[in-house]
């Protein structure tokens, strides 16, 4: 059965999605969805970046999450389940040195607890921030 993107709009709650999650979803609903293959945080646009720190990694010493909170060592004192930084990056072009280009970033971190639904009310968040 495939799942419409008025079905999954409807899903306003982590029961009504698990219904429809395992089903087959029209293409359609993948229409704001980019992959970008490489480092995002190499990339040069200004985009909102999210960062799941995991039960089992709350301090994010593993994996990508490592590698964002290196990057950005204020997550490091995030304490809060849903926070969101913004950054303001500026960069010169190497051939032309009066050439500088801004990019802002906002980054949200998310401290994910052991319950399905804690993280989809923060998840949520992130739906209602955008």
């Amino acid at each position: 059965m495939n799942v419409t993107k008025q079905e999954i709009s409807a899903a306003d709650n982590r029961e009504k999605f698990d219904k429809i999650k395992n089903n087959v979803w029209e293409q359609s609903v993948f229409e704001n969805v980019e992959i970008v293959v490489g480092n995002p945080l190499s990339e040069t646009k200004s985009e909102c970046m999210i960062v799941i720190a995991e039960p089992r990694d709350p301090d994010m010493n593993r994996s990508i999450q490592k590698t964002y909170r290196d990057s950005y060592p204020e997550m490091a004192e995030m304490r809060n389940n849903f926070e969101i930084i913004e950054k303001t990056i500026k960069t010169r072009n190497i051939k032309n040195k009066d050439e500088v280009r801004e990019i802002t970033r906002e980054i949200i971190k998310i401290k994910a607890t052991d319950t399905k639904d804690h993280l989809w009310d923060l998840l949520k968040r992130v739906r209602i921030h955008e």
